[in-house]
């Protein structure tokens, strides 16, 4: 088996644990925490329960345009990322699946529970979940590699 096959199955496995353990987080803030009684720890961070019925920043927006706009998100992620794995470019698979793995988990979230649960609050931001994360480390990596592509080119 080649290197670079074995990386991909590498970081296949991964994302998958990575997409397992926002489901499971989600599913235990879900069931055991609430908005009245969060988890403390420290002074700035505590873990509650809060249902997002909006998008970034919890802004209001109708729903079937959300859904509308997630799924779009998803199929433009995944015409993409056929791309990359035709090519084996790493970097960009991972990047565009971690963005794919949080949009769609959080996609299931609107169509289970009728809004993301997020369960992360540290006081100075918005109240956000794993898959949160990890669609930020993908646009971080994708917006990285790419500018380091373009400097290259120059």
């Amino acid at each position: 088996m080649r290197k670079e096959s074995k990386q991909l199955i590498v970081v296949n496995i991964g994302l998958f644990f990575l997409f397992v353990i926002d489901r499971v987080t989600k599913w235990w803030a879900f069931h055991t925490l609430s908005e009245k009684d969060p988890i403390h720890f420290l002074n700035y961070f505590r873990l509650e329960l809060y249902l997002n019925e909006g998008v970034i920043f919890s802004i209001p927006l109708y729903k079937p345009l959300i859904y509308f706009i997630t799924i779009t998100i998803i199929g433009v992620i995944i015409f993409f990322l056929y791309g990359a794995y035709r090519k084996r470019n790493i970097n960009l698979i991972v990047s565009l699946s971690l963005i794919l793995i949080g949009t769609f988990s959080n996609l299931l979230d609107r169509i289970y529970n009728g809004a993301i649960i997020d369960l992360i609050n540290l006081r100075f931001l918005p109240v956000f979940n794993f898959a949160d994360c990890i669609i930020i480390v993908g646009a971080v990596i994708l917006v990285f590699k790419a500018s380091n592509f373009q400097e290259k080119e120059l």
